[in-house]
């Protein structure tokens, strides 16, 4: 542009960079209406400049060489409305990988694009009378639609201006498509702020894309997400009658049913839930996340051998997800498929062999089917990567939950496979990262008990009264303990045991059945030790 005053060309320069995004937003309008101001520039030079710049920034945004142009001309393909429907969104992801074009990048063509469908769709008049008529459509249009009061009006105007019918057709079709477009526009907005978790903002722009049109489903079903987001007060209500709208619009749409049922759940209606999934995956059974969340309503409703066919069928579409993965095994767990759950991890862990998640489950699985061996080395692996990850974040380092588990159950490992010794290396780890684990003394008590170090097993055995203080089985090992200095009977360990067992079985977090023979042995140990004959064990 030229002839520009040195005014000027400074707000032009902060209006390209303002354009960078493609939009203006109302704060950065207002930072250019008080530069405006200051610089005494007029509303329509101002406009001049604006189309100037955004002429130029269009200009820039051109594709470059041969693969930007396939992937520019496929999204003038596939939008419709000016919008590009979830579905083709996916295959543009795969050729932007495959033509090597940057995230960036492919969105300025995006942007290119939508501008050039957009300026395909204007009006383009044949005389003022044309332009006034055109203009009175859009202010009698209402939702997309003119009344028969309206329809009326706009036929004395049609006279008036001696438009054909033809002609007046086609004006307002022009004007239906354009109300059409402005609705698309908010929805790409709102899109913009939902997915920045500005929701509030996001269910303000989706309100007037649906005033605007409310035939389109994608603005009911993006409201309705907003709303699920946001989860405030009222909002579950109005993101089912939202999605419900939009399912009503597009029945044939599976992000419809998906959404519909994340919001079912969202208000406790889990047979609704099941069979909205239920749907998603019959209309879109290359979903994985559909098959997901239909695994997670069997998972929920204890159906665990469908719960196994959703998550094998996500696993399959989509075996990068962890979740997909623990999904799977965790239902192969509750349906008492042990075996297939170490076959499934085993599975996983060729997938991510550095994932100390999995590690560490394999190790619990192995610990459970009192393969101890198999477990100290899952669970040895596990705490070597999460030495690595703690290695490499010092400062920032914040898993020390994991810290404290990851050695408790190593602990607790070596100690079942009769290695007291290493048990007790970790279990003092264990209770140094977390002293308030009942379970972290438990275990470091019974290493030092068969071992003989009896003041470190009282100690450590005291240490769970304080945070127990109500657990009998303890206070009984304790007193035996205590009061011993050689000759105690096994009557006291037995009756110790027998008080304890159903304070076992109500016992939660990291104990299990098998916790109970522990205790017997450790039980069975003070006798032994202490006099206790072996024929009455």
């Amino acid at each position: 542009m030229e002839n520009l005053t040195n005014e000027e060309k400074d707000y032009y320069e902060l209006l390209v960079d303002l354009l960078d995004n493609g939009e203006i937003s109302d704060s950065e309008r207002n930072i250019l209406n008080k530069r405006k101001e200051k610089y005494s520039i007029s509303d329509s030079r101002a406009s001049e400049i604006e189309e100037f710049a955004r002429e130029e920034r269009l200009q820039n945004l051109k594709p470059q060489n041969d693969s930007e142009n396939s992937y520019y001309e496929l999204i003038l393909d596939f939008i419709e409305n000016g919008i590009v429907s979830e579905s083709n969104r996916k295959i543009l992801n795969k050729r932007l990988e495959k033509y090597g074009i940057t995230e960036v990048r492919a969105k300025e063509l995006e942007y290119f694009a939508k501008q050039e469908y957009l300026e395909s769709k204007k009006v383009k008049f044949e005389s003022e009378e044309e332009k006034e008529y055109y203009e009175f459509i859009v202010d009698l249009m209402e939702n997309g639609a003119i009344s028969e009061n309206s329809r009326k009006i706009l036929d004395k105007r049609k006279i008036k201006f001696g438009i054909s019918e033809t002609r007046a057709k086609e004006l307002e079709e022009f004007a239906r498509q354009n109300n059409s477009a402005s609705s698309n526009d908010l929805l790409e907005e709102g899109k913009t702020y939902c997915n920045n978790e500005e929701y509030d903002k996001a269910i303000e722009i989706f309100k007037k894309a649906v005033e605007l049109n409310p035939n389109e489903y994608l603005n009911w079903q993006w409201l309705g997400r907003s709303y699920y987001e946001r989860y405030s007060d009222g909002d579950e209500e109005n993101a089912l009658n939202s999605l419900l709208k939009a399912v009503e619009l597009n029945p044939n749409d599976d992000s419809n049913w998906y959404w519909l049922g994340i919001s079912y759940g969202m208000n406790s209606q889990y047979d609704k839930e099941k069979e909205s999934f239920l749907k998603a995956t019959e209309l879109n059974p290359n979903n994985a996340d559909n098959w997901y969340k239909l695994g997670i309503s069997y998972f929920n409703d204890k159906q665990y051998d469908k719960a196994i066919e959703a998550f094998s069928k996500a696993v399959e579409l989509n075996p990068n997800d962890d979740n997909n993965w623990d999904r799977l095994i965790s239902s192969y767990q509750m349906n008492g498929q042990y075996d297939k759950a170490i076959e499934t991890l085993l599975k996983a862990i060729e997938i991510d062999p550095n994932s100390r998640y999995y590690w560490f489950n394999l190790g619990i699985l192995y610990y459970y089917n009192e393969r101890y061996r198999e477990a100290i080395d899952s669970l040895s692996k596990a705490l070597e990567l999460l030495n690595i990850e703690e290695e490499e974040d010092k400062e920032d380092f914040w898993d020390t939950d994991s810290s404290a588990d990851y050695r408790y159950w190593l602990g607790r490992s070596y100690y079942m496979n009769e290695q007291c010794q290493e048990a007790i290396n970790y279990l003092s780890k264990a209770v140094e990262l977390n002293p308030d684990d009942y379970f972290n003394w438990y275990f470091l008590g019974s290493s030092y008990l068969d071992l003989k170090d009896y003041d470190n097993a009282v100690y450590s055995f005291n240490q769970c009264i304080k945070i127990d203080p109500n657990n009998e089985v303890v206070r009984d090992i304790l007193q035996i303990l205590q009061s011993s200095n050689g000759g105690v009977s096994l009557d006291g360990v037995v009756s110790g045991i027998s008080k304890g067992i159903d304070t076992l079985n109500e016992l939660s977090g990291k104990i299990n059945p098998s916790t109970i023979g522990m205790v017997v042995g450790a039980a069975k140990l003070v006798g032994k030790f202490f006099g206790g004959s072996n024929k009455n064990k």
